[in-house]
Parts: structure tokens; C-alpha cells; sequence
């Protein structure tokens, strides 16, 4: 597999498991465990639309300017935007674990997710370094 083809299946599994991680906060309701939030006023908070569009619509985009520009300035921002995901993903991994009911099942969602994208991030340096070699040769 080239670093192109794991950098998109990387982006792929972060987005499946940011997707899994909500539907595991929803599926108490599936054994009827009260998951209303005290503050809940029936209208999805701007930062519930601001969380999808970062971590569910633009690894979309990321993947389709991926697939369609071999750009060395492009590759270059993508390895810092990916090493952001990465210390979010990490510190959202910790911000479960400090929670007085910890759920497992989520811990080890988030887990695999910081996983992935720690191996991302080193990729899209790979990547970057695969590019300045095809644009510059000796």
C-alpha cells in the first residue's frame, strides 16, 4: 500500500470512529438510560454542527484534495492540520478518561482513533518528504 492509500484509509478510520463515538453517547437510549442533557433546549448547539464540520465534512475534502493535487505547499499543510487532529483526538482520549463513568467501549474507540492518527500525521510527513523528492531530483 502506498502512503497516499494508508493516508486516505487513516482519514477514513478517524472518521468512522468520530462517527462511532457519537452513536456510542446515543445508544444508552437503546437501553433506555436517560441521555438528556440538563441543558438541552431541543436545538442542535452551534458547536455540535462546528465538531461534524471539522472532524466529519472536511476529512472529506481533505481526502478529495489529496486524490486530485500533488502540491508540496498542500502536502506541507496537511502535515500540521494532521498533527492538530492528532493532539485533539489524544486529548479527547483524556478528557473521557477523566470522567467519573468511564465507558469502555469508548476508551477503546478513542484509543484506536488517537492510533490512527499518530500513524496519519507520520504519513502525511512521509508524503510531504515523498513529494520534495519528485519535484526536486538530484
Amino acid at each position: 500500500m502506498n502512503t497516499l492509500q494508508k493516508i486516505i484509509l487513516f482519514w477514513l478510520i478517524t472518521m468512522v470512529g468520530m462517527i462511532l463515538h457519537f452513536n456510542y453517547n446515543v445508544s444508552g437510549i437503546f437501553y433506555e438510560i436517560d441521555i438528556v442533557s440538563d441543558r438541552a433546549e431541543g436545538i442542535i448547539p452551534t458547536s455540535t454542527h462546528i465538531i461534524r464540520a471539522l472532524y466529519y465534512h472536511l476529512p472529506i475534502l481533505f481526502i478529495l484534495l489529496l486524490v486530485y493535487f500533488k502540491n508540496r505547499v498542500i502536502a506541507a499543510l496537511f502535515v500540521v492540520t494532521s498533527f492538530i487532529y492528532c493532539i485533539t483526538h489524544i486529548l479527547h482520549l483524556f478528557g473521557e478518561l477523566l470522567k467519573p463513568n468511564v465507558d469502555p467501549s469508548q476508551i477503546s474507540l478513542l484509543f484506536i482513533v488517537a492510533v490512527v492518527s499518530v500513524f496519519l500525521g507520520f504519513e502525511h510527513l512521509n508524503y510531504r518528504r515523498e513529494l520534495k523528492w519528485i519535484e526536486q531530483p538530484n
